[in-house]
């Protein structure tokens, strides 16, 4: 199926990670351009020096989300070098299994500033691009732990991804007027390096938990080709979604 994103500009942020890796591959397959955000700097230029090889239509900016003077220094030079933007997948996050009563205010103003504020942040750039030429799509990665709350994720990190679902709505319910559709995805656990260092009790429960046939937690692939259709026309009809990629965690 042709998802018609050829050209379009799409803005990934945490694009050198296990997901954002899977989601510039992604739209680089529908031949869109994409620019990767990340504060990882080695892995981030020698991911997209490996591509260009190939021939794809990809670039990196060194981009640090917790602070707003390199959210901004980034959506400038992006503005500046393309003058416009079409997508904006707000992927980059943080995990956080700190016991309730450990948490201390910096750290969960920390995780707050990375996995939340940096959303709001990025979007409010994003939808003044997109206003402009009444049309975008924003999709935010929310999590199952922001519908349930959390057992083995903390409090802060449920907390912030429970924002992430509100922020969504609340864009959507301001800028559809605009034709900016604006929707977020909540997976369950998948192979990352967020999850790489759970512990196999936690991991095999997870297993169990998700109803469908494998034994084995969902892929960044899988999770990828869902945001890609919702950055297409195809999905112009879901707006203000939560769209769950979880294996059928809550069924159980």
């Amino acid at each position: 199926m042709d998802l018609m994103l050829k050209d379009k500009i799409v803005v990934i942020t945490g694009g050198a990670g296990s997901v954002g890796n899977a989601l510039v591959s992604a739209f680089l397959e529908e031949d869109a351009i994409v620019i990767s955000l990340d504060k990882n700097k080695e892995r981030g230029e020698e991911r997209v020096k490996q591509l260009k090889k190939s021939g794809k239509r990809v670039s990196f900016i060194e981009t640090d989300i917790s602070e707003p003077s390199s959210i901004d220094k980034a959506f400038n030079a992006i503005s500046e070098k393309f003058s416009t933007l079409d997508v904006l997948v707000n992927n980059a996050g943080v995990f956080s299994s700190t016991p309730v009563l450990d948490i201390k205010p910096s750290s969960w103003d920390e995780i707050m500033k990375i996995n939340l504020r940096s959303v709001f942040l990025c979007s409010q750039k994003a939808v003044q691009v997109m206003m402009k030429k009444g049309y975008g799509k924003i999709i935010n990665i929310a999590s199952l732990g922001g519908q349930t709350g959390g057992i083995f994720a903390s409090a802060a990190y449920s907390a912030s991804k429970a924002g992430i679902i509100c922020v969504t709505k609340t864009f959507a319910k301001n800028f559809g007027k605009f034709g900016i559709r604006v929707n977020c995805v909540n997976p369950g656990p998948l192979e990352s390096e967020m999850t790489k260092d759970w512990p196999p009790e936690v991991l095999n429960s997870l297993k169990k938990s998700m109803l469908i046939w494998q034994d084995k937690l969902g892929m960044p692939a899988e999770v990828a080709g869902v945001i890609v259709f919702l950055a297409s026309d195809k999905a112009n009809l879901i707006h203000g979604a939560q769209i769950d990629v979880n294996g059928g965690i809550y069924i159980s």
